[in-house]
Parts: structure tokens; C-alpha cells; sequence
């Protein structure tokens, strides 16, 4: 299967379980042979993509609230889809990190929040912390999301920042 497939499957084969990001991603995991690890880890890394012994597992720190465990889930779950196949090469290129990391930053919140899941809960009167807050997920994540979708609610305010996301150069 091919990068674009794998892309296709992960956006549009699991869309029964929009309304649960976290139980998408086990899903996802599953089905790819991936194994999910929580672990405590250093410093504020949400989580990792390991191949150890020819398996591929993402470990969550578990010092991390939940919410942003999804998120990191997410993350890797994306890293995954999107570059296995250079995995052996991305300690030659460090300087393609920032790009690889924004790229999976843009496919993580198109599989936490589709965007045929998403503005269906964006209702007159509902914010963006309650549409985080139904699903789990760190406001800043849905925030982020919508402002790729242009939404307007993207605009109303936000109380978290969001420390996971590469920010991008202008």
C-alpha cells in the first residue's frame, strides 16, 4: 500500500469512530500491528515512534494529562502513516524534522477531527472548549483545526496554549 493509501484508510475507512478519537486511534494501531506503550518519559515529549525489534510501537508519556496523550497519539500515529519508509533515514537529514514534524501535525488533527465529524458540533452558542471537552481533546487541537478549516469560531477565546504543534515560517 502506498503513502496516499495509507493516508485514504486512516481518513476515511475508521469514520464510524469520529465521535471517539482515542478508541479511533487503538483502531488504527490495531490494524497496523502497532503496539501503544504508556510510559513515563522525560521532559514534555507527549509520546514516540519506536521500531524495536522490527515492531513498530508508540510509547505516551504518562506525565502527560490524557487529552494531550490523544493528540500525541494522534502525532505519532501520523508519523507512522506518513514516513516508515525514511524512518532509517531521518538521522542523516535532521534538517527535514521541522517540515516532517508539521506534516504530521496536519495529518493528526485531520484523524482526530474530520472535517465532516467537526462542524457538526460547531453550533450557534457552542464553544471550542466544549467541542474539546466532548471529545477529549486539548482546545488548543480543535482550535488548530478549525482555523485550517476557516471556520469562525476559530476566533473566539482560548484559554490553553498549544505546546505540541511546529509552528510554521512565514
Amino acid at each position: 500500500m502506498n503513502r496516499q493509501q495509507l493516508i485514504r484508510l486512516v481518513l476515511e475507512d475508521y469514520q464510524h469512530l469520529d465521535h471517539n478519537p482515542r478508541k479511533k486511534l487503538h483502531a488504527i494501531a490495531r490494524d497496523f500491528g502497532l503496539e501503544i506503550y504508556i510510559e513515563k518519559l522525560v521532559g514534555s515529549c507527549g509520546g514516540l515512534l519506536w521500531k524495536i525489534l522490527n515492531r513498530w510501537c508508540i510509547v505516551l508519556n504518562s506525565q502527560v494529562p490524557t487529552h494531550e496523550q490523544t493528540f500525541a497519539f494522534a502525532h505519532e500515529l501520523a508519523h507512522f502513516v506518513l514516513h516508515q519508509s525514511m524512518a532509517d533515514q531521518l538521522s542523516y537529514f535532521p534538517e527535514q524534522t521541522e517540515s516532517l514534524e508539521r506534516q504530521a501535525n496536519q495529518l493528526a488533527l485531520k484523524i482526530l477531527l474530520p472535517k465532516r465529524a467537526l462542524l457538526p458540533l460547531c453550533n450557534p452558542g457552542s464553544s471550542i472548549h466544549q467541542i474539546a471537552s466532548n471529545l477529549t481533546l486539548p482546545s488548543w487541537v480543535v482550535r488548530e483545526r478549525l482555523t485550517h478549516l476557516r471556520h469562525p469560531l476559530r476566533n473566539s477565546p482560548l484559554q490553553e496554549s498549544s505546546p505540541h504543534l511546529v509552528k510554521q515560517s512565514k
